[in-house]
């Protein structure tokens, strides 16, 4: 669980270097990967923090359906 944890913390901090940096796609990879591990561990609270990230980066390049497509997932 730890190593997951470390896993999860790894990807977060990369999602959001490469958001900084305006790329979108690598921090969506990034999330996604890190969506995994939420899942890995079975930790909805996380899984929702991080289905929010995605969402977010797709609507910055515009990329609305798969940010809705991540929307319905929540429901």
């Amino acid at each position: 669980m730890k190593d997951h944890r470390h896993q999860e913390q790894a990807l977060e901090s990369l999602g959001i270097i490469f958001e900084n940096l305006g790329n979108y796609q690598r921090a969506i990879d990034c999330y996604e990967q890190r969506l995994a591990v939420a899942q890995t561990i079975q930790d909805t609270r996380l899984e929702q923090q991080v289905i929010a990230c995605i969402r977010t980066a797709c609507y910055a390049i515009g990329d609305y359906s798969r940010a809705n497509r991540y929307q319905r997932s929540r429901a």
